[in-house]
């Protein structure tokens, strides 16, 4: 599920959010606005369910990814985006129930 999580989110995410998830990805050195990082606290304080959510469904400049991301890899891509948060904060990831 890791390793998917790590291969999906290359895939669909780093062109914008970049492979450390701080929004410096390489669209936005060609005039795109870049995404927040995934480091603030409100992308932090999110329920696993809610950025599932956000990945499906698109919100703002972020378009929706349900028809290119099957449902199963959503939840390795939120994964994925956990592990990156762990690394930053030198802490342990969140819980699928939000907790940490």
């Amino acid at each position: 599920a890791v390793e998917r999580g790590r291969i999906v989110y290359g895939r669909y995410c780093e062109l914008c959010h970049s492979a450390d998830g701080k929004g410096a990805g390489p669209l936005s050195r060609h005039g795109f606005r870049p995404p927040p990082t995934l480091h603030r606290p409100f992308t932090l304080e999110m329920k696993d369910g809610q950025m599932s959510h956000l990945i499906t469904f698109g919100r703002g400049a972020m378009p929706a990814h349900a028809g290119q991301i099957p449902v199963p890899d959503r939840w390795k891509v939120v994964l994925h985006v956990r592990i990156l948060q762990q690394r930053e904060a030198g802490g342990a990831p969140r819980t699928a129930a939000g907790g940490k």
